[in-house]
């Protein structure tokens, strides 16, 4: 049996929340994050994260890249693969980058509306895109701190 003990069946809670929180991350990138204050007849309405900045594509595929990380560690774990708990461990540290990138980067456009910023305003799309990537980057530390062994769980520690 490959599965390390930290992922049993009962901890796939945290990477089963951080690929869903990541997956919505994805699809939230291509929802309105901004809009404009003009009338409709002067300029187009709204612009998604995808078609109106570099930073929500890269937030994307860093989530994209999270989600997927997440669904190996869940095959590991279900024994679909086998992984070694070294990689599995590598794995859950990648993921945890990758949540925080997502996270940082949402945060940045939430903070920092593109050029030009006169008449937009934030969109739905992009309050989910933050919310999502918070969740994926909480479940992400979950993960990262099941999955590292204890001072006490180290082989040859001496137990005084």
């Amino acid at each position: 049996m490959s599965t390390s003990p930290a992922f049993a069946p009962r901890n796939l809670l945290p990477p089963a929340v951080t690929a869903a929180a990541s997956f919505v991350v994805v699809l939230a990138v291509f929802a309105p994050w901004y809009s404009t204050q003009v009338g409709e007849a002067f300029v187009q309405g709204s612009a998604s994260g995808w078609t109106a900045t570099v930073v929500a594509r890269i937030a994307a595929i860093a989530a994209a890249i999270a989600a997927l990380i997440c669904a190996v560690v869940v095959a590991d774990a279900r024994d679909v693969i086998a992984l070694s708990e070294d990689l599995v461990r590598v794995l859950v540290i990648a993921c945890t980058v990758c949540c925080a990138i997502a996270a940082i980067l949402v945060a940045y456009r939430t903070i920092f509306i593109p050029e030009p910023t006169e008449f937009l305003t934030r969109d739905l799309g992009l309050f989910v895109a933050m919310a999502a990537s918070l969740v994926a980057l909480g479940a992400a530390v979950v993960q990262l701190v099941i999955g590292m062994p204890s001072a006490a769980d180290t082989p040859g520690r001496d137990r005084r």
